[in-house]
C-alpha cells in the first residue's frame, strides 16, 4: 500500500525507463515511477466503482499502512491481500462485489 499526496494505490510493479521520454529531456523529473492500482468510486457501475492503474513517481510516493487508508477505498486492503496471496479470488469477488467492504 502507497500514498502519493492524497492518492492511494497497490503496488503491481517497478518500471525504470532506460531511456527518458522526449517531454523528459530537459526537465529535472526522475524517469523511475511505481506501476499502481488505483480504486475510483461512483455511483455508475454496479459494484460501487472500477479499478485503474496510475503510475506514481517514485520520490513522491511513501509506504502506508492499511489504517492509513481511507474508508471509501477500503477495497485496496482487499486487493492488496489478494495480489499477496493471503486471500483467495473468490473473497475478493464476493467483498467486491456485495459492497461489503464499504
Amino acid at each position: 500500500m502507497v500514498r502519493c499526496g492524497d492518492k492511494y494505490a497497490v503496488v503491481t510493479r517497478i518500471i525504470r525507463k532506460k531511456k527518458r521520454d522526449d517531454w523528459l529531456k530537459h526537465q529535472d523529473q526522475i524517469d523511475m515511477k511505481l506501476t499502481c492500482l488505483r480504486y475510483y468510486a461512483d455511483d455508475y457501475h454496479t459494484c460501487g466503482g472500477y479499478f485503474y492503474n496510475e503510475n506514481f513517481p517514485l520520490l513522491e510516493t511513501e509506504v502506508c499502512t492499511v489504517k492509513d487508508i481511507p474508508a471509501r477505498e477500503g477495497i485496496l486492503r482487499f486487493m492488496s491481500d489478494l495480489l499477496k496471496g493471503e486471500e483467495g479470488l473468490e473473497e475478493f469477488l464476493e467483498e467486491y462485489s456485495t459492497g461489503r467492504w464499504r
